[in-house]
């Protein structure tokens, strides 16, 4: 996949050290972890192999592999699209990510793995978030969001478990669909900073109870939001499947790949 630079050249759009169809893999991950493409967005393989360069065979292969993991939904002889979570789906995701976290920070206290290093660590990201805390919201979501994403991904990593970790990080990566979908889940600027550090202050102190109590109250307390929001009405069922998910201030509604009129 190439395209041309200001001098006339040509540069690669996408790394080069992975098959074709991970490439493509790689690069609509991408587009759905940094929001440009998110719930109910379409994906049509005819027009994304134009746009990339390449045949229609690796684009196929990529939709299948993307849809195995969850992240989109293949309709036959029509077109894919960025998944849609039920509410029930929603909450089954959440489950499994708060067992996850909890059997990861499990084999770290196991493994002794907590180390002042990686403490620091969680402290420094969990600090830039509180920076852009302004009460109860954040002065800049997406960046937020990141941090958020590699306060998680951190955590994880940490424990050192290769297969907890690849379940975990397909999790967190549908879980970013929803993150990017459901902008009226109300204000958590406070909220995730402070549920972010109990679970430093527990790992710091060596307490693993208070380790998984505080990982649990953090996810608890998202999908609280999620059904306070909905009881409500300020977050409907067209919002949690990307039918009509407001965007934030300032943010630009995504272009859908391959875009028809």
């Amino acid at each position: 996949m190439k395209k041309k630079d200001h001098a006339g050249s040509t540069r690669s759009l996408l790394p080069t050290r992975e098959t074709l169809t991970q490439q493509i893999c790689r690069f609509l991950k991408s587009k759905i972890l940094n929001g440009d493409l998110v719930s109910g967005n379409r994906i049509w393989a005819n027009d994304l192999a134009s746009e990339l360069g390449v045949s229609i065979a690796p684009v196929k292969e990529a939709l299948l592999i993307l849809s195995g993991e969850g992240l989109i939904s293949n309709i036959p002889r029509r077109r894919s699209v960025v998944r849609s979570f039920s509410l029930d789906e929603m909450h089954e995701l959440y489950d499994v990510r708060r067992l996850i976290e909890i059997e990861a920070l499990d084999i770290m206290f196991r493994k002794d793995l907590v180390t002042d290093a990686f403490v620091r660590d969680l402290h420094r990201i969990n600090g830039k978030i509180g920076e852009l805390c302004s009460g109860r919201e954040f002065t800049d979501r997406n960046v937020a969001f990141e941090l958020d994403w590699d306060f998680h991904q951190c955590f994880m990593q940490n424990c050192r478990h290769k297969l907890l970790i690849e379940l975990y990080s397909r999790l967190n990566t549908q879980a970013q669909i929803i993150r990017y979908t459901s902008w009226n889940i109300g204000p958590r600027g406070e909220k995730t900073y402070t549920e972010h550090a109990a679970i430093v202050d527990a790992l710091k102190d060596r307490d693993p109870v208070r380790g998984r109590i505080a990982i649990g109250n953090h996810l608890k307390s998202i999908l609280h939001d999620f059904d306070k929001a909905i009881a409500a009405g300020g977050y409907s069922a067209g919002m949690l499947t990307g039918e009509s998910a407001p965007l934030p201030d300032g943010r630009k509604r995504p272009r859908q790949t391959g875009n028809r009129n």
